[in-house]
């Protein structure tokens, strides 16, 4: 187990294999300049994750940090990200495997003893409920073709990243001007669905904003679906 070993040990005998996979990643995709001179590559996320967890390795081996800060480290390291390569992701996982004998996605489940703050775990949560690596449809569409975590949306069963998971109301420009006027009660709510550059738009969603809203009552009630 981890928790039996010295901080030297775990930095040496466990996490630096790991991190020569790491490493010759980096070299692969960057060229060996980027062993040679990492900090100029530092702007890179792949290069820049890398030499995080180096610190937090070195930090480690000469007992500056405990081994749940390492691992508390790793899940910050991943949730400051918003979109990682399947292959940084794996490699990563591999250590926090190593660490705590659960996968990241499994963390919830399978580690509930797990310290971390609830900060760490809030910025997490989509992460951890990822059904599978792929292109999100809405960051494609801004030229942003990078693989990261997908969601599949609860309204309409399509996946999408932690930043366009949440459903949007559906409505062209016109309806979005007669929506305002028309629902005066609600003409926030509609503003901020129209403005908002997170989130997809979810025709299920609507259905089911506009279906509860006149079943409430209309003027004056809150939608909450």
């Amino acid at each position: 187990m981890v928790e039996d070993k010295d901080g030297f040990y775990v930095a040496t005998r466990i996490i630096n294999p790991i991190l020569l996979k790491f490493r010759q990643f980096i070299s692969k995709k960057y060229g060996l300049q980027v062993l040679k001179n990492p900090h100029k590559y530092s702007h890179v996320a792949d290069v820049e994750i890398w030499l995080s967890i180096e610190r937090l390795r070195d930090d480690l081996a000469f007992d500056k940090i405990r081994t749940e800060e390492f691992t508390n480290s790793i899940l910050r390291i991943i949730a400051s990200h918003k979109s990682l390569s399947p292959q940084v992701y794996a490699i990563v996982d591999e250590i926090f495997y190593a660490m705590q004998g659960c996968h990241i996605h499994q963390l919830t489940k399978e580690s509930p003893t797990l310290l971390i703050s609830s900060e760490v775990e809030k910025s997490l949560s989509n992460e951890l409920q990822a059904t599978e690596w792929g292109v999100c449809p809405i960051c494609s569409k801004n030229g942003d073709v990078a693989e990261k975590p997908l969601m599949k949306c609860r309204y309409c069963g399509e996946l999408y990243c932690k930043d366009h998971i949440e459903p949007r109301l559906v409505m062209t420009f016109s309806a979005y001007q007669l929506y305002i006027k028309e629902y005066r009660d609600i003409a926030d709510v509609i503003k901020e669905h129209w403005r908002s550059e997170r989130g997809h738009p979810c025709i299920k969603y609507t259905a089911i904003f506009w279906k509860t809203y006149h079943k409430l009552g209309g003027r004056g009630k809150i939608v909450t679906v």
